[in-house]
């Protein structure tokens, strides 16, 4: 008799915690997929100090239009680096989001990423960094990266 409870008590204790991982909201995060290409596509990190750094945003879901994208929600991210870089302007047109950054603090943020380099390299060498634009547009979240060169001073 007695473990006729034990088994009745395991299953109801079974049905609870499967019962609440229907219930748990998903965890799975939906992002939209952002095609990105950046201009230019080789920083020299000495000659570009002054200059400015875009990213062309085309999203992949024709369901979302770059003009609703919230442009106070778009950073630039760096491979390797913590933090991320603020737009400065912003143009919709040809129906892509054009977004423009200082070039000088794309370069700061890439430099953070180059201290780990030993020993020293050689000047005017190229290393590839992979740049990531993240934001949002109707409260989801997108995404794209693309590559670009690296010309060391």
């Amino acid at each position: 008799m007695r473990s006729h409870y034990v088994r009745a008590l395991l299953g109801v204790l079974l049905l609870a915690v499967f019962g609440m991982q229907l219930l748990a909201p998903s965890s799975v995060a939906s992002s939209i997929e952002a095609l990105v290409n950046f201009e230019p596509e080789t920083l020299n990190l000495r000659e570009n100090r002054d200059g400015l750094f875009m990213a062309f945003i085309e999203l992949a879901d024709p369901a979302y239009d770059v003009s609703d994208v919230d442009l106070e929600s778009i950073a630039l991210h760096v491979e390797g680096a913590t933090g991320s870089i603020e737009p400065v302007r912003y143009v919709v047109a040809s129906g892509k989001l054009v977004v423009t950054f200082y070039a000088s603090e794309v370069a700061e943020l890439i430099r953070a990423t180059l201290g780990h380099m030993q020993p020293t390299p050689p000047p005017k060498a190229e290393y590839p960094r992979d740049l990531t634009v993240r934001g949002s547009i109707n409260g989801v979240d997108f995404e794209g990266s693309a590559r670009i060169r690296v010309v060391l001073p």
